[in-house]
């Protein structure tokens, strides 16, 4: 037999629901999702070789740089790049792109020092900024400081043709990101 009581709908509590996915919303006005870029704190030693050249004295002193060390998170990790002086130019900034790779991906940090007028040789310290990744590091970010130590080799220099030789060393030190905007 059927109830003669009306049907009388209520409303129940329901816990709040998160959104999982990093998708936008496709309805109009809806605002969009945005996913965090996960943040990469780079610490460690890397140490090698270079090779300076200058084809320009305008243009500044040119250092390819090729070594390895050991920088957390990543693990042994190799390093390739080069660094650029001032040159002629009047408050500019030397700086420079470091390749960091170990098995999992690449790192890539772009590095720029304090101001200086030029001609002036490489600073001892530089800012760090994490440019891009590739594997694993995809879309990591990060900064931080990079102390920079060159030691000329005595006889691998060939002044006449401006090259000059050395080893270098390279301390990371990352600073811990508060927040990051995609």
């Amino acid at each position: 037999m059927k109830s003669s009581r009306p049907l009388r709908p209520n409303l129940e509590a329901m816990e709040s629901k998160a959104l999982l996915s990093a998708v936008a919303a496709s309805a109009p006005g809806a605002a969009a999702i945005v996913a965090t870029p996960h943040t990469l704190v780079l610490n460690g030693t890397l140490s090698g070789r270079y090779s300076a050249h200058q084809s320009n004295p305008d243009a500044g002193k040119t250092y390819d740089l090729s070594g390895s060390g050991r920088v957390l998170p990543l693990r042994h990790t190799g390093v390739a790049g080069n660094l650029r002086t001032v040159g002629f130019i009047a408050n500019r900034h030397a700086e420079g792109t470091l390749s960091l790779s170990d098995s999992q991906g690449t790192v890539t940090i772009r590095l720029v020092g304090p101001p200086q007028s030029g001609p002036t040789g490489l600073p001892p310290r530089f800012h760090f900024t994490i440019t891009g990744g590739t594997g694993r590091y995809q879309g990591v970010k990060g900064q931080g400081t990079a102390a920079l130590t060159l030691v000329p080799s005595p006889n691998a220099s060939n002044a006449a043709i401006g090259v000059t030789h050395g080893t270098f060393k390279v301390v990371l030190v990352g600073d811990v990101l508060r927040s990051t905007k995609a």
